[in-house]
């Protein structure tokens, strides 16, 4: 027999007995069939009425007597293996998720029964997680997206009446995640030149000078970074962004995401020359770079060898210790420096909204204007000069090539090394 459709069911069973005298007799009582965890039980009701019955089922359940509903670790285990379940859903999208439900979800209310695990039993455990800081609110809310799916299935299976997912509010910071302040910026990556860690210290200064996205700072190629030699600035062509899921780069977040984005000061310096060197000049010789197709965000050049954002998170953190002088805020990550570019370039392009959302590749599909920009290398030149103010700092030193870059006072700047030819 398969599962109800109610959370229990009153049913009707008919009786037959006959008396000492000889007589047949015909009768009905009432039983409740329900499911306690897994298992589907009966019990009599005591009532001749269907609804005394009822009544004496409903008070039962009120008073908690019985569990109606499976676990929530029979019901859920398995829910993202199968096909109807993840229809529609990105692959990306569909593995977050299975990561999800299998750890934590199951782990935290796996020996509950559906019934018990109400909303506001989910509202108090998720605010009291976010507010004791062991989950961030962001986090949160995606637990929440997860187990929603699971019970609007348990409601069109009859286990329960209503999601109680539903209307679940978590209270947190207005921002999950803070930009870093100018001081913070200076400190790790104009003070602190350079980090032992080569690829994390430019994977961070490329996303606060540039606002690039983590995956797409890692799927850069050699091909992908362009000097524009009539203006003398570096320009960076976002066309892709790396997924840690399936291990290789694809599409940009958005549409608007693919754009050409300037590049000035070390960062410029570092990806026109080290980044994609591959043999330095020597005996006269000149130097020899890197393929076209060479990731510079890898240590082997290739797909396999892309740095993780695990490993960039945790250089981060460690010299955010070190060099600001105390252990970094949980609500300020790598993607910071992405909210530290928006809001120092909002100042510096005196809130140019639009001009700085389409650098960002936030531009909004339906907007020409935008989408031609994104497209167009030439359109962003203007914010080069913005750009070079954006670590704030007041000194500049001259590099072989011509090229200006800004460094803080007193500081030594370490050989930024060959400099790659004019024109790629």
């Amino acid at each position: 027999m398969g599962r109800l459709k109610e959370p229990f069911r009153v049913y009707a069973q008919k009786r037959h007995w006959i008396t000492k005298d000889g007589k047949t007799h015909n009768g009905v009582s009432y039983r409740i069939r329900y499911w306690a965890g897994n298992v589907l039980k009966t019990m009599p009701t005591g009532k001749k009425k269907k609804s005394d019955a009822l009544a004496y089922a409903f008070e039962l359940a009120r008073q908690g007597k019985f569990n109606m509903t499976p676990t929530f670790r029979d019901f859920a285990t398995g829910f993202y293996d199968r096909p109807e379940n993840v229809r529609g859903l990105k692959p990306g999208t569909q593995y977050r998720k299975t990561k999800s439900l299998n750890k934590p979800l199951l782990e935290w209310f796996g020996d509950y029964t559906l019934a018990e695990l109400t909303t506001t039993f989910f509202e108090n455990f998720f605010q009291k997680k976010v507010d004791e800081g062991e989950t961030a609110k962001g986090t949160a809310i995606n637990h929440i997206a997860t187990l929603s799916q699971v019970f609007e299935d348990a409601v069109k299976r009859g286990h329960l009446v209503s999601n109680p997912m539903k209307g679940i509010t978590v209270q947190g910071p207005d921002s999950e995640k803070e930009a870093f302040t100018l001081d913070e910026v200076n400190a790790l990556l104009t003070d602190t030149y350079p980090w032992s860690e080569t690829l994390s210290y430019y994977a961070c200064l490329i996303s606060a000078v540039t606002g690039l996205r983590i995956g797409e700072i890692q799927a850069l190629q050699k091909k992908h970074i362009r000097f524009d030699q009539r203006q003398g600035v570096v320009v960076i062509h976002v066309e892709q962004s790396y997924s840690p899921i399936g291990k290789k780069p694809g599409k940009t977040k958005t549409p608007a995401g693919e754009r050409f984005v300037p590049v000035v000061g070390a960062a410029a310096s570092w990806l026109k020359g080290r980044a994609i060197l591959k043999r330095p000049a020597e005996n006269g010789n000149p130097p020899e770079f890197q393929d076209q197709d060479y990731y510079i965000f890898s240590s082997t050049g290739g797909v396999d060898g892309i740095i993780g954002q695990g490993t960039i998170s945790y250089a981060l953190n460690k010299y955010y210790e070190k060099k600001v002088g105390a252990e970094k805020p949980r609500t300020k990550t790598f993607h910071s420096f992405r909210h530290f570019f928006n809001s120092r370039m909002l100042i510096l392009t005196a809130h140019n909204d639009a001009l700085v959302k389409a650098v960002m590749g936030h531009g909004d599909k339906n907007n020409m204007t935008l989408t031609y920009m994104t497209t167009t290398p030439d359109k962003f030149l203007s914010l080069v000069e913005p750009m070079r103010k954006i670590l704030g700092t007041v000194k500049t030193l001259i590099l072989p090539s011509g090229e200006e870059i800004e460094v803080p006072d007193d500081k030594n700047t370490t050989d930024f090394g060959a400099i790659g030819p004019d024109n790629y």
